[in-house]
């Protein structure tokens, strides 16, 4: 069998209540060619169990468990996957059906770019579990982030915040390998590693679509 072209990664620890959701819009991307990586990081909860059930009804869906510290999931993940480009994705955000198809076309069209991400919506769960705008700081937020498009951008812009949404993120996997992937900085991994990237001169880009929900 041949390698899908899109590998999405998804580490989690005691996301039983979300997860169902955020692989169900994975699962219905308009994409057919790619494959769901999921890792339980030592979950106490049932999230193990639900990703065994999700796995033995769909055959792109691979399950692997880790105990050891956060990086070493999202490391795993990745290394196992057959993908040449990996997507991450969070198990309480939900993807846009176009997602996947969007962000691998932009790579192609672009292949001086180490990856890319997307415009988000933010969101936020109340105790009632509906999904509500955020407030006005993550108002904020959400315009300055989705104004930061360009590779241009995204580099000035790099110390303000972070500009690239992780779980938006979809990268060449030789980049991943040749970085060694994510390490321990004892602060946002995901940021530190996109910081090494643009220091070492990557590029990046963003989608001009929200493709994702963002809670």
């Amino acid at each position: 069998m041949n390698a899908p072209s899109v590998s999405v990664v998804l580490p989690a620890r005691n996301a039983e209540a979300t997860l169902s959701a955020a692989v169900a819009t994975l699962r219905n991307q308009d994409l057919e060619d790619f494959e769901i990586v999921l890792v339980d990081h030592g979950s106490t909860d049932g999230t193990n169990a639900l990703m065994t059930t999700m796995a033995r009804r769909d055959d792109r869906i691979l399950v692997l468990r880790c105990e050891g510290p956060f990086v070493e999931a999202a490391n795993l993940a990745w290394q196992a996957a057959s993908g040449r480009l990996i997507a991450r994705m969070d198990a309480d955000d939900l993807a846009a059906p176009s997602r996947l198809r969007i962000q691998r076309d932009l790579l192609i069209t672009h292949p001086e770019l180490a990856g890319c991400g997307s415009r988000v919506r933010i969101l936020k769960r109340v105790e009632s579990g509906a999904l509500v705008p955020p407030d006005d700081g993550y108002r904020r937020y959400e315009t300055w982030i989705n104004g930061v498009i360009s590779p241009e951008a995204i580099r000035s812009e790099r110390f303000i915040d972070s500009p690239l949404p992780n779980p938006t993120m979809m990268v060449r996997r030789e980049i991943l390998e040749t970085s060694g992937g994510y390490v321990d900085p004892e602060w946002a991994e995901d940021y530190d590693l996109w910081l090494r990237l643009l220091e070492s001169g990557h590029r990046f880009g963003k989608a001009p679509e929200i493709l994702l929900d963002w809670l």
